[in-house]
């Protein structure tokens, strides 16, 4: 009696998702087998040049994100080399800020965050239906594990059963409100207002991680700029209309004439070489006080976000905010023509 060794495996596919005989287990067969399909996909998408950077985004959102982000219900796979090539294929400025660039592409354009979304998705669905258990200290490994890690790197923190907060947001998310509600209007805004608070937190997360790090544009605003959420709305607005230009601007990696020469020579003159004037040619000084750039130039914005990477203030109107980034990318193109 028995069965022979070979009939054992450590891991078994149930609708797509892997289960395996250890929690904790980093290799999933079926997970791989889609990351690596897209994987093949971005790559593709790499060595096509016809298709138009708008379209390439959109086959990114809608065909390879959702292949490889979908089921990492026990563990989020890495996926470092898809998002190489997603940076190769969309032309994403090295020196830009990766924070800033991670925004104003937008949610469904980052894979780690529709992963755990599309898991913590599911586990509401389970939870409200009351078909999972609630655990004071998931063990790691389990699906209630993966959302709880996943929300906690985005500040929310465990407030009670199917609860969260988020104190620096001033957010908060409670599951079983969602419990036996027969007013459908009043469920999908609720559900809507979790998703949006989610959103919201991982839009202030990579923010926050700018503000903190040590590149230049962070430190020169670091206490002056916050986070406002109708702002960053309308900034991604203005981004997806840019061409490279403007989108190198609003991501911090327009360099300026100092810092190619501090590159290049390993020290910065203090001689504007496009004035002809005793100045250092920073960014600052090249944008809003070079004479060889103030034929079109509007006036200086008061806005120290929009003064340094275009961002469009709520205090201005439409035109001088599109004035204004036109000007600074007009500005980048000139120095890396003469670079």
């Amino acid at each position: 009696m028995g069965f022979p060794r070979q009939t054992l495996t450590s891991q078994a596919r149930v609708l797509g998702i892997d289960f395996c005989d250890r929690l904790n287990m980093a290799s999933r067969s079926t997970a791989n087998k889609r990351v690596q399909a897209a994987e093949l996909q971005a790559r593709r998408l790499c060595k096509t040049k016809a298709v138009p950077l708008q379209a390439k985004k959109m086959l990114w959102r809608t065909r390879i994100v959702p292949k490889a982000a979908w089921g990492c219900f026990f563990h989020m796979p890495k996926m470092t080399s898809l998002q190489a090539a997603y940076r190769k294929f969309m032309f994403v400025h090295a020196l830009g800020s990766p924070d800033l660039r991670c925004i104003l592409d937008g949610h469904t354009s980052d894979l780690h965050f529709v992963a755990g979304s599309l898991v913590a998705s599911a586990l509401r669905k389970m939870a409200i239906s009351g078909r999972v258990r609630w655990y004071e200290q998931p063990k790691c490994g389990t699906w209630l594990h993966t959302v709880q890690r996943w929300l906690s790197e985005f500040g929310w923190q465990v407030a009670g059963p199917w609860k969260w907060c988020h104190a620096a947001c001033r957010l908060s998310m409670d599951w079983m409100e969602l419990l036996d509600m027969p007013n459908q209007e009043r469920f999908k805004f609720l559900l809507d207002k979790f998703d949006h608070g989610i959103r919201e937190t991982w839009r202030f997360t990579h923010f926050s991680a700018w503000l903190k790090s040590k590149r230049r544009d962070a430190t020169a605003l670091r206490g002056f700029v916050f986070y406002d959420e109708e702002r960053f709305k309308l900034t991604r607005q203005m981004f997806e209309s840019q061409n490279g230009h403007g989108k190198a601007v609003m991501v911090g990696a327009a360099c300026s004439t100092a810092m190619y020469q501090s590159l290049r020579l390993g020290a910065v003159d203090n001689f504007c070489p496009w004035c002809q004037e005793p100045s250092v040619p920073a960014w600052d000084h090249l944008c809003w006080y070079c004479g060889a750039f103030d034929e079109v130039r509007p006036a200086i914005p008061q806005d120290l976000m929009q003064r340094r990477l275009g961002w469009p203030s709520l205090q201005s109107g439409h035109h001088f905010n599109a004035e204004v980034l036109a000007h600074m990318s007009s500005v980048r193109s000139k120095v890396l023509e003469k670079m």
